[in-house]
């Protein structure tokens, strides 16, 4: 009998160990130029509760320009610069090292992949964010040449058309490039990350277009198929499923008007 009670002890301690074992932590490793011993500001992405503030992230003391600190797989991180319009989203994969060389006051455009990181998702994800600012750029020039060109041209409308057209071009293409990446990239966060972005003041997808939503919501659906534990996924899914309701109650009251 004692040998039992003394068993079940053991047993259970096991069954502890294994499950409540903590999941390991993946260490990023950014090379900053510019950053003279500067801190980075890092936040995590909660799908609850927005930009969580974590910690102050400071370059190593033998290495001014070496960043070292640590993340989990399958979550959605922001590193800020003070001062910068730039904000770089890392989002760690399982089994992809992540190590980034950039430059403290454009961490998106001054951003490479080191070499063992240089992985397909690691560059969608970068290369997509880099898409994202020079298309903002690009549409923020068409804006300034619209607000210093209207009352000097003869025909205000037929520029404020041209400038109109220009900026759905450019969002188009950036809209067709988020799409065909949303169905690539079903096994990680990037799609989450492209339907919460705004460009130029404009989401990529319309939460009031029963076509947006759909493709949404079928996103959503591989999502959580591969990610089931994901907050993230739930929360898109959640969302994409909440707009197809109100889209109906809108067609049905308008219907019966």
């Amino acid at each position: 009998m004692k040998r039992i009670i003394f068993l079940i002890p053991v047993a259970f301690a096991l069954v502890l160990f294994f499950v409540c074992r903590p999941v390991p932590y993946k260490t990023v490793e950014l090379t900053v130029n510019g950053a003279q011993g500067r801190a980075l500001a890092l936040f995590e992405i909660s799908e609850d509760k927005g930009a969580v503030f974590l910690d102050s992230v400071y370059p190593a003391k033998r290495h001014q320009n070496q960043f070292r600190f640590p993340c989990k797989d399958l979550r959605i991180y922001t590193l800020f610069a003070p001062g910068s319009k730039e904000s770089l989203v890392l989002l760690p994969v399982e089994n992809e090292p992540l190590c980034l060389s950039t430059n403290y006051d454009s961490l998106v455009s001054g951003a490479k992949l080191c070499g063992k990181a240089d992985r397909a998702v690691n560059r969608d994800v970068l290369n997509y964010q880099k898409r994202v600012l020079q298309t903002e750029s690009q549409i923020e020039a068409i804006e300034q040449n619209w607000l210093s060109g209207r009352y000097t041209v003869t025909n205000a409308d037929s520029l404020y058309a041209a400038c109109s057209r220009s900026i759905d071009s450019l969002f188009s293409n950036l809209r067709q490039e988020a799409i065909q990446l949303c169905q690539q990239h079903t096994d990680n966060l990037l799609p989450v990350f492209i339907a919460n972005k705004t460009v130029g003041k404009r989401t990529i997808f319309d939460m009031n277009n029963s076509g947006d939503i759909i493709f949404l919501k079928n996103c959503a659906d591989a999502l959580v198929k591969s990610l089931p534990f994901s907050g993230h996924a739930a929360r898109l899914l959640f969302n994409a499923e909440r707009a197809e309701s109100r889209l109906k109650q809108r067609h049905f009251f308008d219907e019966i008007r």
